[in-house]
């Protein structure tokens, strides 16, 4: 008996699906594992929600723990 799955479709316009698979490719993951990420790290943290509100602030971990110093 074959195990039922859950499935996300995502609609993305051409530039935006290149920009992920050319930044799935950086981290070398596929797509499938680069889309999956995000949709966790959303799902804990209302990443889109909170971009969407203009309230997400984003530092490179660089300028982070520089900035802690």
């Amino acid at each position: 008996m074959p195990i039922s799955k859950d499935r996300t479709t995502l609609y993305l316009s051409k530039s935006d699906k290149h920009l992920m698979k050319r930044r799935a490719t950086q981290i070398n993951k596929t797509m499938s594992e680069y889309i999956s990420e995000l949709l966790m790290w959303d799902n804990r943290f209302r990443l889109i929600e909170h971009a969407r509100g203009g309230t997400l602030d984003i530092k490179e971990a660089v300028e982070y723990a520089l900035s802690e110093e």
